[in-house]
């Protein structure tokens, strides 16, 4: 299940879009000098994203949640 929608002031990790595929449904967003972050088309949708809007390069700003599994992920998502 999804967690609970974050306002955008508790968004406070920030990085750049490296690649959004939405036939994959999955992402990455690079940060400086940090392991980079997944993130899962489920999570875009719950923000009321779309790929468009998730170009390569694109500055966003996210809440890392790290209840997902593997790694870091995203568990919401906003324009920087």
């Amino acid at each position: 299940s999804l967690p609970p929608l974050k306002q955008a002031s508790e968004m406070q990790e920030r990085g750049t879009i490296s690649f959004f595929d939405r036939n994959r449904g999955y992402g990455f967003i690079v940060r400086e000098g940090k392991p980079d972050v997944f993130l899962h088309a489920s999570v875009v949708a719950q923000y009321g994203l779309t790929d468009r809007q998730l170009e390569a390069g694109t500055p966003v700003k996210f809440w890392l949640d790290l209840s997902r599994g593997r790694g870091p992920a995203a568990g919401a998502i906003a324009l920087a």
